[in-house]
């Protein structure tokens, strides 16, 4: 009988490391190292931090967004109702909301015609967007009124010239 348990849960113990995928420790994770080591992330729960970039790509129930962080980019693929939690995205005068994403890492996903992305479980936003505005020294933008009037000057001159 003792035997019979014995076997039983190590079968248990077995069937339950192999179903459910290994959870990775997120804080070490980058997203160039699952770029770059994509077979020991591949079907592993990981997570990644990133600011939510571009714009949202939503299909039916879910899409896609992409966020970066300091080394690379990679799409996530979550539910709509997440998609609109995202307030910001970063471009060239935004910073986008700061995004914790838990999910499932793909080095070539069978359901995305072999992109890789993650399959987002759980999203937290960490941190909100900000608008930057644009600092333009003010030596450039004499020199742009300079060459404005340089250029009328010479259109004026050549054009009372052919007249």
């Amino acid at each position: 009988m003792y035997e019979i348990i014995k076997k039983t849960l190590i079968f248990i113990c077995m069937f339950i490391f192999i179903i459910y995928p290994i959870k990775i420790d997120a804080q070490n994770i980058n997203i160039n190292d699952l770029i770059l080591n994509p077979k020991k992330f591949n079907h592993q729960i990981i997570s990644v931090k990133g600011e939510a970039i571009g714009e949202a790509l939503k299909r039916d129930k879910h899409g896609w967004v992409n966020i970066k962080d300091s080394t690379n980019a990679i799409g996530i693929y979550m539910r709509n109702e997440d998609i609109k939690r995202i307030n910001v995205y970063g471009g060239y005068n935004k910073i986008g909301d700061t995004l914790e994403v838990e999910g499932v890492y793909n080095k070539a996903c069978s359901e995305h015609m072999g992109d890789t992305d993650i399959h987002a479980i759980k999203i937290d936003i960490i941190e909100g967007g900000t608008t930057i505005e644009p600092d333009v020294p003010s030596y450039k933008i004499l020199i742009a009124v300079g060459l404005i009037m340089i250029s009328f000057s010479i259109n004026y001159i050549l054009y009372k010239k052919h007249k």
